[in-house]
């Protein structure tokens, strides 16, 4: 049977069939197989794969400002994490310092005993 005389619930039965013994298969090659456009197969896949009702897909579904404040959370912490690093590199390299200098002042020290 060929996609043009299928039904739509034909045409679906036999997508997920494909789909099921081939799952590596592409939707053109399904799509070539049943002589079905690739995008049919496509929709067919994901109406199988998705939500099941409206009530799930919105359950589903993350808003745009659940998404911006997700990511702006993430980008607080991140820069938490660099100011905290970036302090304790300034203090690192003024330890460094101090213990450079006093070094430079011992040495001082001892060429001035010599």
């Amino acid at each position: 049977m060929t996609g043009i005389n299928m039904s739509t619930s034909e045409k679906h039965n036999e997508i997920m069939k494909l789909h099921e013994i081939h799952p590596d298969w592409s939707h053109r090659k399904i799509g070539r197989e049943l002589n079905v456009d690739h995008k049919t197969v496509g929709k067919h896949r994901k109406a199988s794969n998705g939500p099941q009702n409206m009530e799930e897909e919105k359950e589903q579904k993350e808003t745009k400002d659940e998404i911006i404040k997700r990511l702006e959370k993430a980008v607080k912490e991140i820069t938490v994490r660099l100011m905290e690093t970036e302090l304790k590199l300034r203090d690192s390299e003024d330890k460094n310092r101090v213990l450079m200098e006093e070094h430079a002042i011992l040495i001082g020290k001892i060429k001035n005993q010599g």
